[in-house]
């Protein structure tokens, strides 16, 4: 069989839904009339009975695995779009991971609609551009709550650098433990000790790091760094330690 005569049909339905037109039955006879009147090759139906609000469902992932095979397709055809999903975001994916790349239109009886038409394609380019206008929109929500959180002194997500941490509240402040080795570190450093002496003085010592039991020569190196961009703000320098 002829690539532009295979389609194949999903269809869904949740329990509300059986008494509003939408049975399972209703739809298969719509779709295979719909393909009779086309002359199109119907090769097979996918059915879920569950919500459409997602799109990881069970007959939608069978259909998955069937366009996997490999086998020509034209179409996939639906009673109404919110059959495959009432979300538009998840349809347009779906449509941009499965159907595009291999050249699937999406046809709907109820809407007269196909993606494969002109119009169809214009409608898919502004999904696109309304699902890239609502993820940048997000991201200068985010960035604006970043920098408003900042300016007013709070924490604004990630792990706080070495001398700082946060209260439940999310605050920012310095930690005065953390503070005293990294002023121990630096003084040492100043003096002329290698990485690897400063972190064998710490251990015998018994000053762990945040992370883990032990500092490494990289570890000394990395809070070094931190006292070099912060140690104006800290103080560190003024601080006295007993050695």
């Amino acid at each position: 069989m002829l690539r532009d005569n295979n389609v194949i049909g999903y269809i869904r339905v949740s329990t509300d839904e059986q008494q509003e037109g939408f049975s399972l039955p209703e739809q298969t006879a719509r779709i295979e009339n719909y393909c009779s009147a086309m002359g199109l090759n119907l090769v097979k139906v996918f059915t879920d009975t569950q919500t459409g609000s997602t799109i990881n469902r069970e007959g939608i992932n069978q259909m998955k695995e069937y366009l996997n095979t490999g086998l020509p397709i034209k179409s996939l055809v639906v009673y109404k779009l919110d059959r495959l999903s009432r979300n538009l975001k998840n349809l347009l994916v779906f449509m941009e991971d499965e159907l595009i790349p291999r050249n699937i239109s999406l046809v709907s009886i109820t809407e007269q609609f196909d993606s494969g038409s002109p119009i169809g394609k214009f409608f898919i380019q502004m999904l696109g551009s309304f699902s890239e206008y609502e993820r940048n929109l997000i991201k200068e929500r985010t960035h604006m709550g970043v920098m408003a959180k900042k300016e007013a002194g709070g924490y604004y997500g990630g792990v706080p650098s070495y001398c700082y941490q946060t209260d439940n509240a999310g605050n920012l402040s310095i930690n005065h433990d953390e503070v005293i080795t990294a002023t121990l570190i630096w003084k040492r450093h100043k003096a002329g000790r290698s990485l690897s002496q400063i972190a064998e003085y710490l251990n015998c010592k018994g000053i762990k790091p945040r992370r883990g039991d032990k500092w490494f020569p990289q570890s000394i190196k990395n809070t070094l760094k931190i006292i070099t961009a912060k140690g104006v703000e800290l103080g560190i320098k003024q601080i006295k330690i007993n050695k």
